[in-house]
């Protein structure tokens, strides 16, 4: 067999051909001068776009500066308010309220007594909060430049009254009380229903249920048996106080009709007939089943 032999190994190198990197030349001669308005063209166009940006911005803000000036014109500001409506309120306690609201003391940018940006709805929200015995409040201008401002409000009517251990209240008819009791005649007393230590003035009394019970009273008052009014047991229950010196129990749910229907059975019964003066109560809470308690 043939032996090939050699000189000692030898390393093969190879060397990758790199990408040469090709210098840019400046741009000069004429093809320079091309480019050198289109710069400047650019430039005149930025100074002008801010020139234009800084007199829209002037424009506003003068425009704004006159507006706020224009509205504190003696000439478009509010010179009279005149109330009207008023009963058991005095004139001059709805006005100061009214004057309170207006002059608020604060600096406003646009002026608060202007006759053509004063703010009409908010004047009478904060009234009706600040006198809860106005039911409505209307605000009005005779004409277009008129500077006296006409306040109409309506006050509510005292139907009921609500009392608790220490005082009593009247409310409108729906149960919405706010004041004291003063010289109001009322036809029912109502207790009970309100949560809370505080004083019940703005809240409202049995919210959608008051109507139901005062309907129950008309009823009780055509079949004979004159309601004075009703004490709340608890969410469900209340009492209705009579004339007769007894009183019915009953739930928010039941109808009118039934529940006198129901009394009237039980008051002609044999049972319970001959012992009117000492009924203590009826309890009517659970249809036609009737209870009752004597003294």
């Amino acid at each position: 067999m043939a032996k090939f032999s050699g000189g000692p190994l030898r390393r093969l190198s190879v060397r990758r051909n790199l990408p040469t990197a090709i210098r840019r030349r400046p741009v000069s001669g004429q093809l320079a001068l091309a480019f050198r308005p289109r710069e400047r063209l650019a430039r005149r166009r930025r100074r002008a776009r801010l020139r234009l940006a800084f007199i829209v911005f002037l424009s506003i803000a003068g425009l704004g500066w006159g507006a706020g000036f224009l509205s504190y014109n003696d000439r478009l500001t509010i010179q009279d308010i005149q109330i009207s409506g008023t009963s058991a309120l005095s004139t001059r306690v709805v006005q100061a309220a009214f004057e309170a609201n207006l002059y608020d003391g604060a600096y406003h940018f646009l002026s608060r007594e202007n006759i053509f940006l004063y703010p009409k709805g908010t004047l009478a929200a904060e009234l009706k909060e600040e006198l809860p015995r106005l039911k409505s409040v209307s605000i009005s201008r005779e004409s277009l430049l008129a500077q006296a401002v006409k306040v109409t409000v309506e006050e509510r009517g005292a139907q009921y009254v609500w009392c608790n251990s220490e005082s009593c209240y009247v409310m409108d008819s729906d149960g919405f009380i706010f004041a004291p009791v003063d010289n109001a005649t009322t036809e029912y007393t109502f207790r009970g229903g309100l949560a809370g230590n505080s004083s019940p003035v703005g809240q409202t009394f049995l919210r959608g249920r008051l109507n139901n019970i005062v309907e129950l009273f008309k009823r009780l008052d055509e079949a004979g048996y004159k309601a004075t009014g009703a004490t709340v047991e608890n969410e469900k229950d209340y009492r209705v106080l009579l004339g007769k010196g007894f009183s019915l129990k009953v739930t928010f749910d039941s109808e009118p009709h039934e529940v006198v229907r129901n009394l009237e059975l039980i008051l002609d019964s044999d049972a319970i007939k001959d012992d009117l003066e000492k009924l203590d109560y009826v309890d009517l809470r659970f249809g036609n089943r009737v209870y009752y308690q004597l003294r």
